[in-house]
Formats: C-alpha cells, sequence, structure tokens
C-alpha cells in the first residue's frame, strides 16, 4: 500500500505541482509480526522511514507496540470459528485477541511533522477518553477499531 501511494502521488505530482501527502491507514500491524505472515509494527514504521513518510506514533508503536494498541476485540461464542471466541474474562489475555497497533496517520515528513508525542485515541465516544482495558466494539463505540487524533503542522521549508 505505501508503495501504491508514494507511487500515485509522484505521478500526480508531475502533472500538477507539489501535493501534500497525509492519509488514514488500517495498515493492519501487530505488536508482533512474522515475516511473510503478520505485519509487525516495528516493520510498519521501518517502511514508512524507507519512502520518507512519517507515522503520527512518532515510532512509538515501533518501540512499544503494546501501548499503542487501537484494537481489543475477540470473537464471541456466537460467531462461527468457535474454536476461535474467547470468553469475556480470558480477553485481555489470550492469544486470539486482536488487540494490536493497526491504526496510522501517515504523511509525507517532508512536508509535515506530528506535533505531540502521540496521537489522541479513543474508544469510548466521549471526547479525550481512551479505556486500554475495554474491549470494543460496544453500545456506545461502535467500531472495532480506535478513532486516531494526530495534530500535524507543516514544516517551514515544505
Amino acid at each position: 500500500v505505501l508503495n501504491a501511494v508514494c507511487d500515485a502521488r509522484a505521478a500526480y505530482t508531475e502533472e500538477t505541482g507539489p501535493t501534500r501527502l497525509i492519509f488514514g491507514l488500517d495498515a493492519n500491524a501487530y505488536i508482533e509480526g512474522i515475516p511473510g505472515k503478520k505485519l509487525g509494527a516495528r516493520e510498519f514504521a521501518a517502511a514508512c522511514e524507507a519512502r520518507g513518510l512519517g507515522e503520527c506514533w512518532k515510532g512509538f508503536a515501533a518501540a512499544e507496540p503494546e501501548k499503542c494498541c487501537t484494537t481489543f476485540n475477540a470473537r464471541t461464542y456466537l460467531q462461527p470459528q468457535l474454536n476461535k471466541a474467547v470468553s469475556h474474562r480470558q480477553a485481555r489475555n489470550d492469544k486470539n485477541t486482536d488487540r494490536n497497533p493497526k491504526d496510522y496517520v501517515v504523511f509525507d515528513k517532508t512536508q509535515l511533522e506530528a506535533k505531540g508525542a502521540q496521537p489522541v485515541r479513543n474508544n469510548t465516544g466521549m471526547r479525550d477518553k481512551f479505556d486500554a482495558d475495554a474491549p470494543f466494539p460496544t453500545l456506545h463505540f461502535p467500531s472495532d477499531h480506535a478513532a486516531l487524533l494526530a495534530e500535524l503542522v507543516p514544516l517551514q521549508d515544505a
């Protein structure tokens, strides 16, 4: 995906001139990657860096991915694939629970920089509130991914 976005921007820039690049991405990154099977948060950060892209976590999701999770959900016993079902009590530590740093705001780091240490996550539907211990979706927050708010500021010479 990163290659395709960079290629599209390059083609568009040739036709119209400099283009500011900002996009949100479910990178489907995991705390621990498995080469060829699961993209790790560290590998995603390295892929961004190699393409001159910045990301809203500023490398923190690569360094401490367990502190940057934007998903926390698991299959219930009412869903297909009962072998992957997880009880509410076991959700926090079960290997079948999806609790990973999957979401990013990506940008051209020659044009923009992320302000602050980390983006603001929300999984409650209440302003500026993230409950790291609460599985979601819920009735009050119907998404299975947290919302991210990242403040980006233009660089002076961009």
